[in-house]
């Protein structure tokens, strides 16, 4: 059973600072949990309840039989260490990623997030950034904590499959340029997307804060700026959509990206 002392250290996992200064972060639900396990990241212990166990007796036996560490919790204090009101009886414990410089230089598309700071928008971003290939995604500063535990939900899995890279996004930007990348912002104005067909070898897309905008210093590193053209009369498009709708015509005008899938 787990301890009193370990429940109320897992429980401080829900708060950014602490997460940060452990680099460790909470895995809830069936799926999820799954989901780690396949990806072969990092984790540090699976809890469960009784009743879970009884439930799923094949999943618990395939996670012992896997020589992962286990204990049984009470579902008083597992609700503690979730941040959902009504856990499913399963959560893990995640180490963060290696932060060992991963070269970013040789992929051909990377997703960049500007101030995006509604955790569901990130964690629905990075789950579509999954399904169209992207490999690593980058976050300003001012943006959510990825491993906020609304972000790992919204991003159903897709977190353990990317590299994600949280620092200075300027600092990145003007990196990946020198390396021969364009620039593209998505904007309420410029180049219609669905009219762009030439399409750099190397490139990096922007997403922004939809209230907000791109932040200015940001902005003045983009060398074009693509929209969506609009046809009703909605003030705005939520960016997780705009994402989608971005990344599928990009997918389907790419030959570079084709090709090499």
């Amino acid at each position: 059973m787990l301890s009193e002392r370990k429940v109320k250290y897992y429980s401080s996992l829900k708060i950014k600072k602490y997460r940060q200064a452990e680099k460790k972060f909470t895995v809830e639900g069936l799926r999820l949990v799954d989901e780690l396990l396949k990806s072969n990241y990092p984790l540090e212990i699976i809890i469960f309840t009784e009743k879970f166990q009884k439930k799923q007796k094949g999943f618990v036996q395939t996670v012992v039989n896997s020589g992962f560490a286990c204990e049984i919790i009470k579902p008083k204090a597992l609700r503690k260490i979730c941040d959902t009101e009504n856990p499913q009886g399963v959560a893990a414990i995640a180490l963060y990623p290696s932060e060992e410089k991963i070269n970013i230089e040789k992929e051909n598309v990377i997703v960049a997030l500007d101030d995006v700071s509604e955790p569901g928008n990130a964690g629905t971003i990075l789950r579509t950034c999954d399904w169209f290939g992207i490999k690593t995604v980058l976050l300003s500063k001012d943006s959510v904590d990825p491993f906020n535990p609304k972000v790992v939900r919204a991003s159903m899995g897709a977190i353990f499959n990317l590299n994600i890279i949280q620092s200075d996004l300027a600092d990145e930007l003007i990196e990946l340029k020198r390396k021969g990348f364009v620039i593209f912002a998505t904007a309420m104005s410029g180049t219609n997307i669905f009219g762009f067909n030439t399409l750099p070898d190397k490139y990096v897309l922007i997403f922004s804060n939809e209230a907000h905008g791109i932040s200015d210093k940001i902005s003045v590193l983009a060398n074009e700026f693509l929209m969506i053209p609009q046809f009703g009369k909605v003030e705005s498009l939520n960016v997780a959509s705009a994402a989608a709708i971005v990344l599928a015509e990009l997918r389907r005008k790419d030959t570079i990206w084709f090709s090499e899938s």
